[in-house]
């Protein structure tokens, strides 16, 4: 079927959606079953066996690249910028956007941010000396930075690691930090989905890939229903992009400018554009 680029809308508020329209998944969403890498305990050998499969699949379906598109435009040409990718994993994506913001030099800060300490210990020596990433240890529902002290945040391949409630949660922290604009990206629930990872994470060493990767789509949200997480977190202004059948984009951009200051309440206290 020649469905290849579409633009459609939203029954949802309206929202623009572009790229692959696959359909209605058939999959009911697992919501019982727990991936092992988000165990504490564990196996740090297999954890980075896994997390070179996540890099190595990264690369071959080129998933980082639209990512990379939408922090381009959603960034000033030139000038001091911070980007922060929460639930980060290994440091690919942060890495990536350092090489894009490596011509600022020192204007840009490029933030690594996850709660599983032996996956920070990994990303740490991963990006080593590969670029200017800082790491720090942080739960993406209690992000510590002060609202709109951020211009975009990322957050890819993490939204189906949560619940709804705690999802809700992760969106509305990641949009009260951003100051120009928010991009999630994840996985697709379809079948389509579940059958390409079943047969790529048979490619894998790690017993860990085995298991997460399918498990990973079964809890995955569609584009519609991480739509409507969004604006139960607040966000009004959504766009979907949709660069393949297997994953989606869900970009939050600020209705207006947001004033440095709400009235009565001193400088440094910015109000949530996204909201």
């Amino acid at each position: 079927m020649a469905r290849d680029r579409e633009e459609a809308r939203l029954p949802l508020g309206g929202r623009r959606v572009s790229g692959w329209w696959p359909g209605r998944p058939a999959l009911r969403r697992w919501t019982d079953r727990v991936e092992l890498m988000d165990q504490p305990a564990v196996s740090p050998r297999l954890l980075a066996r896994s997390l070179a499969d996540m890099r190595r699949l990264n690369r071959l379906l080129g998933w980082q690249r639209p990512v990379l598109r939408v922090v381009q435009s959603l960034l000033p040409v030139s000038g001091p910028c911070t980007v922060l990718d929460v639930a980060t994993g290994s440091g690919d994506l942060p890495l990536a956007l350092a090489g894009l913001l490596a011509p600022r030099r020192s204007a840009a800060r490029v933030i690594a941010s996850d709660a599983h300490p032996t996956v920070l210990r990994l990303g740490r020596h991963y990006t080593a000396n590969k670029g200017a990433v800082r790491w720090v240890g942080h739960d993406a529902r209690l992000l510590p930075f002060p609202p709109g002290s951020v211009d975009v945040v990322t957050c890819a391949s993490a939204l189906h690691h949560f619940d709804e409630h705690d999802a809700i949660t992760v969106l509305a922290a990641l949009a009260t930090v951003a100051r120009r604009g928010v991009i999630v990206a994840d996985a697709s629930r379809s079948l389509l989905a579940l059958l390409a990872v079943c047969v790529l994470s048979r490619f894998s060493r790690s017993p860990l890939t085995w298991h997460d990767g399918p498990l990973s789509v079964r809890r995955a949200y569609t584009a519609d229903e991480a739509v409507v997480l969004a604006q139960r977190a607040g966000w009004r202004r959504i766009e979907v992009q949709r660069p393949d059948p297997f994953r989606w984009l869900l970009i939050g951009r600020p209705r207006r400018t947001a004033s440095p200051s709400l009235p009565g309440k001193g400088p440094g206290v910015r109000s949530n554009p996204f909201i």
